[in-house]
């Protein structure tokens, strides 16, 4: 009976402290590498703040209490859009949880994990889409996302070198999911939000530029320093496409625009100094990288001059019609 009672009271004092591990995560979203430092754009807080601690992990026997805990917490969420962003936060978990059973040597456990992982993020997606479908505002959710999944992807390509043969399909397979889930929260958040979903495009091409950049300082120049210039391409190329149909839809553009522009020129010339000492055979992925932001630098500086030169004319209108007003009073 003494038993009994006495795990009654262990399991009520883990369903007291449900608010556990997802509130934990609230506070803290990803974790940015080192070279973020040296970042030219301001990433925002988001890219700036860490993984939440891992907490109990699968080989611990009070792990079964923890996702009993979280299961609880989720049953009683009814809220859709607060159900969404908690399931964002699980996945968030699972994969710290991954990363101290990488760090542990206890790779057993990660093909579970993973799948956890993929199962959040997919029932997070339903959970927002239903919400957006009921007629609330998903923007925050979608972003929330949308910044996750980019983050994600850089963390599973670091543990996919740190993993044993077998490990490597699941982890690859997850790498697919945040990517494709990474492209459908971007395209929602363009829809609804599409000046912060050209940012994130930007911030994303910023991330592929910085790891490219350390590969040619090290001259260490290899396939993944080409995809890391793909993928730069493919996100300022998207960040445009943005920026072209705010254009059509009458929104202002100057801002994100400008920062482009900064970008893109400081992305020229750091490129210009690296290419000036590494070997001549190395310089074919910096000049692929050059063409792709002078490209973006031009494009988005010509958008800025016909702006300032419209304004010009119109300042010039007035101007005229003010003093016709002297003559004509």
């Amino acid at each position: 009976m003494n038993e009994k009672i006495l795990t009654s009271i262990i399991l009520l004092i883990f369903l007291m402290l449900s608010t556990f591990s997802i509130s934990t995560a609230d506070e803290t979203i990803y974790n940015e590498d080192a070279s973020s430092q040296n970042a030219i754009l301001k990433l925002p807080e988001e890219y700036q703040q860490e993984l939440p601690a891992p907490g109990s992990t699968p080989d611990s026997w009070t792990y079964g209490f923890k996702r009993f805990r979280e299961n609880i917490n989720l049953f009683f969420t009814f809220d859709k859009k607060e159900k969404a962003e908690k399931q964002a936060r699980l996945a968030e978990l699972r994969l710290a949880e991954v990363k101290e059973m990488v760090s542990k040597g206890k790779t057993e456990y990660i093909t579970d994990l993973i799948s956890d992982y993929e199962k959040n993020i997919e029932e997070s997606t339903k959970l927002t889409e239903i919400a957006q479908q009921m007629g609330e505002n998903t923007t925050k959710i979608r972003e929330l996302v949308a910044i996750a999944t980019s983050q994600h992807v850089s963390i599973l390509e670091e543990i996919l070198q740190r993993v044993p043969e077998q490990a490597k399909s699941s982890i690859q397979h997850a790498i697919n999911a945040s990517e494709q889930e990474n492209e459908r929260s971007l395209s929602a958040l363009a829809s609804i939000q599409p000046e912060k979903a050209a940012e994130i495009h930007l911030h994303i091409a910023e991330k592929n530029f910085l790891k490219a950049q350390e590969e040619f300082k090290l001259e260490n120049i290899t396939n993944s320093s080409g995809d890391f210039i793909q993928e730069y391409e493919k996100q300022i190329n998207k960040s445009k496409e943005i920026i072209e149909t705010m254009k059509k839809l009458g929104k202002n553009t100057e801002d994100i625009e400008y920062i482009i522009n900064n970008a893109t020129s400081k992305h020229v010339s750091i490129l210009s100094e690296i290419k000036e000492n590494i070997p001549e055979n190395a310089t074919k992925a910096i000049e692929k990288a050059l063409n792709v932001s002078r490209k973006g630098g031009e494009e988005a500086l010509s958008a800025i001059e016909a702006r300032t030169q419209l304004k010009q004319e119109s300042e010039n209108i007035t101007d005229v019609i003010e003093k016709a007003k002297n003559y004509f009073p």
